[in-house]
């Protein structure tokens, strides 16, 4: 992204210009070219040693492609498992944990792309947060 448009696009949000940021986003979330990697971010509670602490936050996080080998789409239920298979077993459904996006559980049939062109944060990456059930 050139200065210019970096610069209207800070605008735009300090402005509240939501069809400025949509015109200046959409080239980012919509590239020309197709995707080779999603940028996901997953954090996991993990028990903090100081007792005066509440607990602390364990991050994993890495690029995933946007397709399977059989070029079915990436889902969240299938990169979940493919990076954290002891915590979510299975691809489908939520045994141990549950997967939460911005506040609100998210079906692990979701798939990855969809995900990251709504849900993603200003940084480009999809921020999934754990959940023991």
């Amino acid at each position: 992204m050139s200065a210019e448009n970096s610069t209207a696009l800070w605008d735009a949000v300090k402005d509240n210009n939501c069809p400025a940021f949509a015109a200046l986003t959409r080239p980012l979330l919509n590239p020309a070219s197709p995707l080779r990697h999603i940028p996901l971010r997953i954090y996991i509670p993990h028990p903090e040693t100081d007792t005066n602490n509440t607990g602390s936050f364990r991050v994993i996080q890495g690029l995933v492609p946007p397709r399977l080998p059989n070029n079915d789409p990436q889902t969240l239920g299938h990169a979940l498992h493919t990076l954290i298979p002891s915590l979510f077993p299975s691809r489908r459904d939520p045994i141990l944990a549950a997967a939460i996006l911005h506040g609100a559980r998210v079906p692990l049939h979701a798939t990855l792309e969809d995900l990251m062109r709504e849900c993603a944060y200003a940084d480009g990456w999809i921020g999934v947060v754990g959940v023991m059930l």
